[in-house]
């Protein structure tokens, strides 16, 4: 019997479909390498007015309707088994979806939650050790951390079918400042914002952000730019204003981590994923990183504690919501 699933990671600005086929194996037969990827389109996300029109095309471009599964991951809360698009009009709901596909075991989940059920598949290619604890204490909990055009968190506990995962919106936690600087810094967004969480300073606007303050521009404007992107090729032109403004960026993103890291002892690993990593690792000054990262008073040891990995791998979205749809197709999954 042939199995089918349909897979997607939908976004502000892009839409990613994949359609994955495979015969039906055995019980307790190892099905990672089973799967064979048949359709895997991607949309822009702007020229669809709604959904259900873009659901609609990539169905009739696969023609295909008979899923087994079908998991899709979006960039917002997903809260009762809807989510509503703040940059979009756009209206997805986990009932509309059951029954348009009433065959399949259907998962509406938020965009990081779902990347998080990649990481067991994570091989050593994917992901790089930044950090490895001399004494490591041992548990079943993951951290998974990611800034790019916001600041995703997800808590994981367990493994396989046994993992649970928890969505959060702990990006949104204040900002506090250690240093003069700091200080000055979170004024200075406050003239923007009355609440200055770590979202501000730990993501593409954060970075954009950091650079107009060193360069002594009034307020925050992102439309004033530089962008992100345009930062860090000024860095690799030597910039001063650019090496430093990553060079900040990294140490708030380690004192946000060490956060995170008190509030769910990750001794299983902590997981550094999202858009910016990868394309700013090159600055990262890993002692000062690290500092930052554990520099937690009396607690320090339980950051200590937990080991550290850049997540390398593209397409964490899509890969999370092919296990998660495998999963469903034997044990269930748990999720928060």
């Amino acid at each position: 019997m042939q199995q089918t699933i349909l897979i997607a990671d939908i976004g502000g600005t892009n839409s990613r479909f994949q359609i994955w086929q495979r015969d039906r194996f055995p019980a307790g037969q190892d099905d990672k390498q089973d799967w064979l990827c048949v359709s895997d389109q991607r949309y822009a996300s702007e020229a669809y007015e709604t959904f259900d029109a873009l659901l609609d095309q990539v169905v009739a471009s696969a023609n295909a309707t008979n899923f087994q599964a079908v998991v899709i991951g979006a960039a917002g809360p997903v809260k009762a088994g809807q989510v509503q698009f703040t940059n979009l009009n756009w209206f997805i709901s986990e009932a509309t979806l059951q029954k348009r596909f009433l065959q399949a075991q259907v998962a509406l989940l938020n965009d990081f939650t779902i990347a998080a059920y990649a990481l067991d598949s994570l091989t050593s290619k994917d992901s790089q050790i930044i950090y490895s604890p001399l004494s490591h204490q041992t548990n079943d909990l993951r951290l998974l951390v990611g800034a790019g055009t916001g600041l995703g968190v997800a808590l994981l506990r367990g493994y396989g079918t046994e993992l649970s995962v928890v969505a959060t919106e702990a990006g949104h936690i204040d900002f506090a400042p250690i240093t003069k600087q700091d200080s000055q810094l979170q004024a200075w967004l406050m003239q923007s914002w009355t609440h200055v969480s770590f979202e501000r300073l730990v993501s593409g606007d954060g970075l954009v952000a950091i650079y107009q303050f060193l360069s002594q521009q009034s307020a925050f404007a992102s439309a004033h730019g530089p962008s992100a992107p345009t930062i860090a090729s000024l860095a690799d032109t030597g910039d001063n204003i650019a090496i430093e403004a990553i060079r900040l960026f990294w140490g708030y993103y380690g004192q946000f981590i060490g956060n995170m890291a008190l509030c769910w002892p990750a001794f299983g690993g902590i997981y550094i994923a999202g858009g910016m990593a990868p394309k700013l690792v090159r600055w990262m000054e890993v002692p000062a990183f690290l500092t930052r990262l554990q520099q937690k008073g009396r607690m320090q040891p339980i950051v200590e504690n937990c080991a550290l990995h850049l997540v390398k791998a593209l397409d964490l979205g899509l890969l999370g919501a092919r296990n998660y749809a495998s999963h469903q197709l034997h044990d269930q999954p748990t999720y928060l």
